[in-house]
């Protein structure tokens, strides 16, 4: 047992004792697991500090020594997630390699469906960013980043209030903006040293090839448009084609900016 700041709570910790505030008022119970809502309330009342169960998981990782990233490592919805992320990470290689080798039509349902259960693994107390954070390095990234786009467009369009379709649209968007990339030598992909000049120059055909992939599949046309465009800027500085601001498809600059976050 310990007295912790409130600053230094997180959500899984348990309280120790019953919290009241400067009237008597009981803010919360002992015993309780505590949330972000429930932290909150303790700021709110401007609760200073509060006693807290040393938890130590099945791991044995105390809870009040642990880091934010370790407990959520160690925690059962981390395990979740990876496991749900890894199956599939690969059904959307899978899928995609078949398309380049078999010219087999893209299962967009399939794909969406994937991406959409293993962000129902982060809707508990971490969210997807915490759960993203944490992964491990994949020796196949190109891949692993287009999950990883396509998870936080859904994040991402969910604070823009964009509609139930067109959230579902931009992570397909997401899904595929990089799809040019496996037209790409893989020497040069994985390449660990800076590019040379004509190699960037190469890489950089990878939207005007994903454009080409895509245009080929009975798409919606702001998927084909987020695989041209991820790499054009407003300022008209982008490629391959310098658009403009307005010119730029919605989707693909919601895509452009979680291309660079990730």
């Amino acid at each position: 047992m310990k007295r912790l700041r409130v600053s230094e709570l997180v959500p899984g910790m348990v309280t120790a004792e019953d919290v009241f505030n400067y009237n008597g008022q009981m803010v919360l119970p002992c015993g309780m697991t505590l949330t972000d809502k429930a932290i909150t309330r303790l700021e709110f009342y401007s609760i200073l500090s509060v006693k807290v169960e040393d938890i130590v998981n099945e791991d044995g990782i105390s809870y009040e020594s642990a880091t934010l990233s370790q407990r959520i490592q160690a925690s059962a919805e981390f395990k979740a997630f990876t496991k749900d992320y890894d199956d599939g990470l690969k059904n959307f290689k899978d899928s995609i390699n078949r398309l380049v080798t078999e010219n087999e039509p893209i299962p967009v349902d399939e794909m969406l469906d994937n991406a959409l259960h293993i962000l129902s693994q982060a809707s508990t107390k971490y969210n997807t960013l915490d759960m993203l954070h944490n992964m491990r390095q994949y020796d196949d990234m190109t891949f692993a980043h287009s999950m990883n786009v396509a998870l936080i467009c859904n994040v991402f369009s969910k604070w823009l209030k964009w509609s139930p379709e067109d959230q579902r649209l931009l992570t397909m968007c997401g899904l595929l903006h990089d799809i040019g990339k496996v037209k790409i030598p893989d020497a040069i992909i994985k390449k660990p040293d800076r590019l040379t000049d004509e190699e960037y120059k190469l890489v950089k055909t990878h939207a005007v090839e994903g454009y080409h992939i895509l245009k080929a599949q009975n798409l919606d046309p702001h998927v084909i448009n987020s695989a041209l465009m991820h790499h054009e800027k407003c300022d008209g500085t982008g490629y391959p084609l310098g658009l403009a601001s307005e010119r730029i498809d919605r989707f693909a600059k919601a895509v452009a900016v979680v291309d660079v976050y990730d």
